[in-house]
């Protein structure tokens, strides 16, 4: 899992990060996918003020959740983002990721919130987990990831 983008966009007053998520090898996450596997996304993104003497001061953070199966009766790979009704779907794994996992946006609050002259940092968590584990087995193996690739953590310092 790699991380295609990470910019700052202010649209219509909103601050927002936006950035895509693509895969180096896709063939591991098919495998698992056709075998029942469900992967869940979760995104959180964070606004705040750097701190240099102790912990940054976050003023906003929020957070995106994906799921993506493998529906087997009409071999279609479906995505479905955090609270939306809508199913994303196609039968191939890579067009459906390109049109909307490498394509994602979180919106961080008003722009007119941010002071001028000011510094400010942005953080990006990304973590892709298979859902599908059965508890009793996350609770015996603890200290095993389940994760579908290793988290990633990046950040953006900035002067509004």
């Amino acid at each position: 899992m790699q991380l295609r983008d990470f910019v700052l966009d202010n649209s219509e007053g909103q601050i927002a990060v936006r950035f895509g998520i693509g895969f180096t090898d896709l063939d591991p996450v098919r495998l698992m996918l056709k075998e029942g596997a469900q992967i869940t996304l979760e995104c959180e993104a964070s606004l705040s003020e750097p701190s240099t003497i102790w912990l940054s001061d976050t003023l906003t953070r929020h957070r995106f959740t994906s799921v993506l199966t493998y529906n087997v009766l009409t071999r279609e790979y479906v995505i479905v983002h955090g609270n939306e009704t809508a199913l994303h779907k196609n039968t191939s794994l890579l067009k459906l990721l390109e049109q909307t996992w490498e394509k994602l946006s979180i919106t961080l609050g008003q722009l007119s919130a941010l002071e001028r002259g000011k510094d400010y940092r942005v953080t990006l968590d990304i973590r892709a987990k298979n859902d599908n584990t059965p508890p009793w087995l996350t609770k015996t193996l603890f200290f095993w990831s389940w994760d579908v690739a290793p988290s990633m953590h990046y950040t953006m310092n900035f002067t509004f």
